[in-house]
């Protein structure tokens, strides 16, 4: 990713950009992104928030989102982004 598209996503976008890249087989809903991985470091953010975040990282082609047989959407990091960040992920 450019360093002037980095710079335009959002702090926050940046955090769960930043979480998936260390746990790259991360695969996670809305819920469960908002429910403990972000909010037990971030009480201060909401759910709204999330996904506010999540459409930046989408829109930029950073995360991949996949609708599983129950209609909940999952999101993970895109391969690309693994493959210019791979070094240190888990």
């Amino acid at each position: 990713m450019s360093t002037q598209k980095q710079r335009s996503l959002s702090r926050f976008a940046q955090e769960i950009q930043g979480y998936l890249r260390q746990h790259r087989v991360a695969s996670q809903t809305l819920e469960e992104i908002s429910g403990w991985w972000l909010l037990g470091q971030r009480q201060d953010r909401s759910t709204a928030e999330v996904k506010t975040a999540l459409a930046e990282l989408k829109q930029g082609g950073l995360v991949v989102i996949s609708k599983r047989r129950d209609g909940r959407l999952r999101y993970r990091i895109a391969p690309r982004q693994i493959a210019i960040k791979g070094d240190g992920a888990k």
